[in-house]
């Protein structure tokens, strides 16, 4: 099956392929019965977020994991908890299953997620946010620097359809201080991409 299935989009563009990946991902999650919303720089750009600076990953966040089939199979761990699976068609994409303190708040993003045009669920504008500002807070623990995140967050917070009631809710929920701070004041947010630079690249970058 695996072989006729690529042979079939051999020579096939990554858009011409990208759809028929999508509409498998989502037909075997529901198959095996499994919650899951799409998340990352894709779910940005279902909501009309300058198509997310979140680069090409494909992510969704998950209760439990998808069983290996045919044409989807287990290549590695994902970067935040949960796998990382290709499909056939050489796409890959994780599928992130939190065991943190943020478990409650992607459950939450799974729970109040929205369907496209096409049956794909969409994680929250809201939720997503919380989401970006965390994630930059974790990698700035490690000492790596997320710009993505940051541009991705302030993008957010300059939609007309975000619910920043909503926000605040949810940072206060799950998130920190600072995130709170940050969604309330979103000049913090665009200050911040400068404090992540580094010093001897500031003169080149004003």
């Amino acid at each position: 099956m695996t072989k006729t299935l690529a042979e079939a989009f051999r020579g096939k563009t990554l858009a011409d392929r990208e759809p028929f990946v999508y509409h498998g991902i989502k037909a075997l999650a529901r198959e095996q019965g499994i919650p899951f919303a799409l998340i990352g720089g894709r779910a940005l750009a279902c909501h009309g977020i300058r198509g997310g600076k979140s680069g090409g990953d494909l992510d969704f966040a998950a209760t439990r994991p998808l069983n290996p089939t045919g044409f989807v199979e287990v290549v590695g761990k994902a970067h935040c908890g949960g796998l990382e699976y290709e499909h056939a068609l050489g796409i890959r994409f994780h599928w992130i299953i939190r065991e943190d303190e943020l478990a409650p708040l992607y459950e939450e993003a799974i729970n109040a997620a929205e369907e496209d045009m096409d049956g794909m669920p969409i994680a929250p504008l809201e939720h997503l946010l919380v989401m970006k500002l965390l994630a930059r807070k974790k990698f700035l623990f490690l000492r790596r620097r997320r710009f993505k995140d940051v541009d991705d967050a302030v993008d957010i917070l300059r939609s007309k359809k975000l619910d920043l009631a909503l926000c605040l809710e949810l940072a206060q929920r799950h998130g920190t201080r600072e995130t709170v701070q940050l969604i309330g004041c979103p000049e913090k947010l665009s200050n911040l991409r400068w404090k992540m630079l580094p010093r001897d690249s500031w003169g080149a970058c004003s």
